[in-house]
C-alpha cells in the first residue's frame, strides 16, 4: 500500500530546539533561553538571568540558524514533503513590545521557507512553540495578563503578511493543552515571573493557570479568524499533546476517574477550539475548584463573527452544542443551503452542501407547500468511518463463522 500522492510526509522541530544563535542579529531572550539542561538526578531548571556555570541547550543547539541550507538539503534527501518548524517570537519582536519588527529575523525565516520551497518541501509553521519573550514574563507574568493577547496578535499579523506567499499551513500554539500540566506552567503559559528552579515545579494557582490558558485560547481564536478573513489560502490548525490515560480496572469508579482526567488534560482545549465554547464538564470543574473565568468570551467573539457574516452558527437539535462554520471568502452558506448529517454512533456532526438535497428542499416547497429550515434539518445514520468499522466487524464475524 502506497501513500497518496498528496500525502505530506516529513519531520518536525521547533526554533528553540535547533536554531541556536540565541542572541544573534537582534534576537531577544525567550523563556527557553533561560532553561538549563536536565538529567534524571538534576532536573531541568529555569533561571531569571544567564548563569555562567549553567548549560543552556537553546543557545547553540545544532546551529540551524547558520546551517539551514545544508540541513534542508538533507531533509530533501530523506524525501521530506513537509517540514514543521516554528518562528521564534523574539527574532521578530525581541521583547514582544517593539513598534517595528526586527528585519533580520524576518529575512532569516523568509530564506528558510524559500529554501524549503526550492526542494518541494511545504513549511508547516507553529506561531508559538514555547518561545514567549522573557520580557513579557517580567512585565506581565506571561499569559496571565490579557494584554499579551494584543502583542501576540501583532506578531502573528506581521508574519502572516510577510510569508503569505510562502507558507500555507499554520498552527497557533504547540500543545496548547500542555498549559494544564506542571511542565506547561513554565514552557507553555510562562507564568514564572521571578521564579528560579525546576521547570516542572514552578508554582501557580489553578485560578492563574486557567486564566492564562483562557487568554491563549482567545488569542488563538482571534488569530485564526483574522487569517481566514485576510488570507483565505491559509489552512489553520489546532495542535494538542495527547497524554494517554486508561482506567486501572473496569470498576466504574476507575472508568469515571480516567474520563475526568481526559476531560481536563486531553479534550478540553480541543473542544473549545473546535466548538467555540467551554464544554459543560469544564464549567463543572471550574465550579468544583473555585475557578472563576469569563468563559463566554470565546463564544461572544464567535457570535460577533456570526453578526459580521464571517461564521455561520447552527443549533441543529436539542442535544448538541451549537456548531460554527467558517464561511470563507465566497460566503457559500449564504448562497447554498447547509444541511447536516449526525452519526448515531460517534456523534459526529457533518456539514452537508449538496445540490441533490437542495432539490428535495425545493420539491417540498413546490409540491407540498412546506418550507424546510436547512440549518435545522438533520439526517441521522452512520458516518463513513463508523460504517467502515461496522462493515469490518461483520466481515470478521463472517470469516470466524466460516472457520468453524
Amino acid at each position: 500500500m502506497a501513500f497518496r500522492k498528496d500525502f505530506l510526509w516529513g519531520g518536525a522541530c521547533a526554533a528553540n530546539q535547533f536554531e541556536g544563535a540565541w542572541n544573534v542579529d537582534g534576537k531577544g531572550i525567550s523563556v527557553p533561553d533561560l532553561c538549563t539542561n536536565g538529567t534524571k538526578r538534576n532536573p531541568k531548571c529555569i533561571t531569571t538571568e544567564i548563569r555562567e556555570n549553567r548549560f543552556y541547550p537553546s543557545h547553540e543547539a545544532i546551529d540551524f540558524y547558520h546551517h539551514y541550507k545544508e540541513d534542508i538539503a538533507l531533509f530533501a534527501e530523506m524525501g521530506f514533503r513537509v517540514f514543521r518548524t516554528s518562528i521564534n517570537w523574539t527574532r521578530i519582536y525581541p521583547t514582544g513590545m517593539e513598534e517595528e519588527p526586527n528585519e533580520k529575523g524576518l529575512v532569516f525565516y523568509e530564506n528558510v521557507f524559500k529554501e524549503c520551497k526550492k526542494y518541494g518541501i511545504e513549511p508547516l509553521v507553529t506561531l508559538s512553540h514555547y518561545e514567549m519573550p522573557y520580557a513579557l514574563v517580567e512585565k506581565y507574568n506571561g499569559w496571565a495578563d490579557r494584554n499579551v493577547i494584543a502583542l501576540f496578535e501583532k506578531y502573528c499579523y506581521t508574519v502572516f503578511d510577510r510569508y503569505q506567499n510562502l507558507v500555507k499551513y499554520w498552527l497557533t500554539f504547540n500543545e496548547i493543552n500542555g498549559g494544564v500540566t506542571p511542565l506547561g506552567t513554565t514552557l507553555s503559559l510562562s507564568t514564572v515571573r521571578g521564579y528560579e528552579g525546576p521547570v516542572a515545579d514552578a508554582p501557580v494557582s489553578p485560578q492563574v493557570r486557567f486564566e492564562a490558558l483562557h487568554h491563549q485560547l482567545l488569542a488563538s481564536a482571534k488569530v485564526v479568524a483574522y487569517a481566514h478573513e485576510h488570507y483565505p489560502q491559509f489552512q489553520m490548525g489546532d495542535m494538542n499533546v495527547f497524554l494517554t490515560a486508561y482506567p486501572l480496572t473496569c470498576d466504574p469508579e476507575d472508568v469515571l476517574a480516567a474520563q475526568k482526567h481526559n476531560h481536563v488534560i486531553n479534550w478540553f482545549c480541543s473542544d473549545v477550539q473546535i466548538r467555540g465554547e467551554y464544554p459543560s464538564y469544564m464549567k463543572r470543574y471550574f465550579k468544583e475548584q473555585g475557578i472563576t473565568i469569563g468563559t463566554t468570551t470565546v463564544y461572544r467573539n464567535l457570535e460577533k463573527m456570526v453578526e459580521q457574516g464571517m461564521v455561520a452558527k447552527y443549533n441543529v437539535d436539542g442535544t448538541s452544542s451549537a456548531c460554527f462554520e467558517y464561511l470563507g471568502a465566497e460566503e457559500h452558506c449564504h448562497k447554498i443551503s447547509c444541511f447536516h448529517c449526525k452519526c448515531e454512533k460517534c456523534g459526529k456532526l457533518i456539514h452537508l452542501h449538496c445540490e441533490d438535497v437542495v432539490k428535495l428542499e425545493q420539491h417540498l416547497m413546490d409540491s407540498h407547500g412546506f418550507r424546510m429550515d436547512p440549518c435545522r434539518t438533520v439526517f441521522y445514520g452512520l458516518c463513513e468511518e463508523c460504517r467502515s468499522a461496522e462493515d469490518g466487524e461483520k466481515e470478521s464475524e463472517t470469516v470466524h463463522i466460516r472457520s468453524k
